[in-house]
């Protein structure tokens, strides 16, 4: 089952939820803040994401720590019905586990974490309707490979407001999503696992320009100390290619 935190804990989630983890985690930020400036709204209310078989991103995928480039890894939309596949691909050919939505971008089967995640319920990367102020919430299960346990998921979804954000790719007007997350983890020596995950959704794109996540946890027998952390991976949009049409 999931875990609620002590108070303390909730207010450190709340203020990390409120700024870009880069300036929320003080001395231990190391990879480069998003260059990124609040911007007005749409002045139209953006349409919801729409994916095409074809449609290209290629990433950066980097180590939040210490700013090493990990690998380039390409996401190509291979099916949009009964669901959208993404197909992840590094720049030396492997595969790696492909996304899996409902619909952009309701996760079912989600690779970007430690483990690869498949849901009971789809999960909601976006908000439904893409405005500062949208919230979501959802209590769910998901399991792993090689793993016959169920283990809780529990998210708090914010729009936080939208920003003029630069990436490799270029520059994009976003919507920044905070989810904040507490889980059971696969490890069960990890005692009280939090998590937090940020999206920069640019509509221009149909998908994130940048994402970022990481968390923290106690190890089973710590009693004092701060908590450990999990990787820190952020996801730069180096290019686009839409589908032919």
């Amino acid at each position: 089952m999931a875990h609620r935190p002590d108070p303390a804990r909730r207010r450190f989630a709340l203020a990390l939820g409120a700024a870009p983890m880069a300036y929320a985690l003080g001395g231990c930020a190391v990879s480069a803040p998003p260059i990124a400036t609040p911007t007005a709204p749409p002045t139209q209310q953006p349409p919801v994401p729409r994916v095409r078989v074809g449609d290209r991103w290629r990433y950066s995928e980097i180590n939040g720590f210490n700013g090493e480039r990990i690998a380039e890894v390409t996401c190509e939309a291979m099916e949009v019905a009964p669901r959208v596949r993404i197909q992840l691909t590094d720049s030396r050919g492997r595969a790696r586990a492909d996304e899996v939505y409902t619909e952009p971008w309701q996760v079912v089967v989600e690779p970007f974490y430690d483990y690869p995640q498949t849901f009971e319920t789809p999960v909601p990367i976006l908000p439904e309707v893409l405005a500062a102020g949208a919230q979501s919430r959802i209590t769910t299960a998901y399991r792993v490979p090689d793993a016959s346990s169920r283990f809780g998921w529990q998210q708090y979804l914010d729009a936080r407001g939208w920003q003029r954000l630069r990436v490799p790719a270029g520059e994009f007007d976003t919507l920044l999503v905070t989810r904040r997350i507490w889980f059971s983890h696969v490890d069960r020596w990890r005692l009280y696992p939090y998590r937090w995950d940020l999206a920069w959704y640019a509509p221009a794109v149909n998908r994130w320009v940048r994402r970022e996540w990481s968390g923290e946890y106690r190890w089973a027998g710590m009693r004092r100390g701060a908590p450990l952390r999990e990787e820190w991976i952020v996801w730069e949009l180096a290019e686009y290619a839409p589908a032919r049409t």
